[in-house]
């Protein structure tokens, strides 16, 4: 059993994104991907405040760890600002910096992530 995760907002003039109260976010295995058995998902919503696409990346406060990647929806989907779905695939659990970019602006937020079962 998964138990919903409160989340708050936090951005800038270019991007929110909604990030867990207590900074720790559930990821689990993706089932029906490649990478089902040696890595972890997250489902992770954005929103783009100014116009352009959004870019996404990791890096693993505890060192560095290759094979963090993402899939972004495109933006044509979800009109020139507003929502942009994500989901985040993380190689290794622990302490990550996530940055979000669009049109040369950033927002970087610090997650722990933690294995649950689905």
């Amino acid at each position: 059993m998964v138990l919903p995760v409160p989340f708050g907002w936090y951005g800038n003039g270019a991007l929110w994104v909604a990030v867990p109260t207590r900074g720790i976010l559930p990821a689990g295995r993706p089932y029906g991907t490649p990478w089902a058995a040696s890595q972890w998902g997250t489902k992770f919503p954005w929103w783009r405040v100014i116009p352009g696409k959004l870019t996404i990346t990791g890096y693993r406060m505890g060192g560095p760890v290759a094979g963090f990647h993402t899939v972004v929806a495109d933006v044509h989907a979800y009109g020139k600002t507003g929502f942009t779905p994500s989901a985040l695939y993380w190689p290794k659990l622990g302490c990550w910096q996530v940055t979000g970019t669009v049109a040369g602006r950033s927002l970087a937020i610090v997650v722990w992530i933690k294995a649950v079962q689905f």
